[in-house]
């Protein structure tokens, strides 16, 4: 059983196999930003959200930075961010990513040179990848979810855990899985609305 029973309650978002790829070629006609949509998204979504299991043909975002800022990577190399959706670590349906971590990164790389990316393999000289069991090892993530609690409809707005605990008021929350939500920019603003009511309502000089 999880030990806190009323955040077990509560529904998660997914999580994310993530590749980081430093290659020793340019890509060209590569975007900063690249869209990979499956010819069944439904079939996607199903098999991450309702079967537990990582897709058998996923979506995925890949991510060029250094074609906007070209510093970010040495003269005539280019460093390359892979996401793919895939479940978090739901009770009763846990993947062993050290098992399936390597398996999955062996067939996202070969759908990435079927993307366009052409001998990707080849041109490899530092990789690295970060699993749903990472997002718990190194955030703490109850489920190894990559963004917080799940936006429903009974965990946004008003719904979602408030910034301030409603028995203790002294004790605040920050982070995606409370107002206003998740992604750095909402986490952001979650750290600047605390921050302005801890100085409002304890009475913080300054």
């Amino acid at each position: 059983d999880e030990p806190y029973p009323r955040i077990a309650r509560k529904a998660f978002s997914c999580s994310a196999f993530l590749m980081y790829l430093g290659v020793n070629r340019r890509y060209p006609h590569l975007l900063h930003h690249g869209l990979a949509v499956p010819a069944s998204l439904r079939a996607t979504c199903d098999d991450i959200f309702r079967q537990h299991r990582i897709p058998d043909d996923p979506a995925f975002y890949v991510c060029n930075p250094n074609k906007t800022d070209p510093s970010l990577a040495p003269a005539g190399s280019e460093n390359i961010y892979v996401l793919v959706p895939v479940p978090s670590q739901t009770p009763g349906y846990e993947i062993d990513w050290a098992v399936e971590g390597p398996r999955l990164e062996t067939s996202m790389l070969e759908r990435l040179e079927h993307f366009g990316l052409a001998d990707l393999r080849k041109h490899i000289v530092t990789r690295r990848t970060f699993t749903p069991a990472d997002f718990t090892a190194d955030f703490s993530a109850t489920r190894g979810e990559a963004f917080g609690l799940a936006h429903g409809i009974d965990q946004v707005g008003y719904f979602r855990p408030h910034n301030r605990h409603p028995r203790y008021g002294n004790l605040y929350f920050v982070g995606q899985s409370t107002h206003p939500g998740c992604g750095i920019p909402m986490v952001l603003i979650s750290s600047r609305l605390v921050t302005e009511r801890i100085a409002e309502e304890q009475a913080v000089p300054g």
